[in-house]
């Protein structure tokens, strides 16, 4: 029940690692992490408002990779959901996710979008990596990530040997939209992962010729 934001998490993904740190077309300036009045770039700071901006934009079809149709699809399969737990007495393990939904979209999504691309200013660097006290799926070693999008998680590299400590989860997001000391990072150069080297065929044969 995550009424229409997997389509826009999906797009909004795909546009993040094409427009790395800049604003992909259709971006709306209001939610720039380090533009506007503070009140602006506090609701920028949670990701569950630029959801609700994003839906709004998906279903106008100004924003790439985000499809409307999908939108509607999932918004209504999710209102079938409610009405059927609620019809077999069960509402409250409808709101119960929905709650779920806005959570992790509202918190950790939020977090980790400050940790992962904001640094003090100067920094050349174009993502961070991080240490963290629960697992996340190797998603903490997010520069290597983001060179080679195709690498499975579990397949993951450290890309430095210095990876911000656990406490930077938390305290990154308070610093780029409260206090303003930390900036969103550099645009990644646009590069292309080394090809995987090829693994050597054994010579086949075949009967006698063996």
């Amino acid at each position: 029940m995550t009424f229409g934001t997997v389509e826009v998490m999906r797009g909004m993904h795909l546009s993040h690692h094409k427009w790395l740190n800049k604003p992909a077309p259709g971006h709306s300036p209001l939610l720039e992490a380090s533009a506007g009045p503070r009140r602006f770039t506090m609701l920028a700071g949670f990701d569950a408002v630029r959801y609700v901006a994003q839906v709004a934009d998906g279903l106008r079809g100004r924003m790439p990779f985000i499809k409307s149709g999908r939108i509607v699809a999932g918004f209504g399969f999710s209102i079938l959901s409610v009405v059927a737990w609620t019809a077999m007495g069960h509402g409250d393990v409808a709101w119960g996710s929905l709650l779920v939904t806005l959570f992790t979209i509202a918190v950790p999504v939020s977090l980790r979008g400050a940790i992962e691309h904001a640094s003090h200013p100067g920094d050349p660097g174009f993502a961070n990596e991080y240490r963290t006290l629960l697992p996340h799926f190797n998603v903490n070693r997010h520069i290597h990530h983001h060179v080679d999008s195709t690498v499975p998680w579990y397949r993951l590299q450290w890309r430095t040997t210095r990876p911000l400590a656990p406490i930077n989860y938390f305290t990154h997001w308070f610093r780029l939209h409260i206090t303003k000391t930390l900036v969103p990072m550099q645009p990644m150069a646009a590069t292309r992962p080394a090809p995987a080297p090829e693994t050597p065929r054994r010579a086949r044969t075949t009967g006698c010729f063996s």
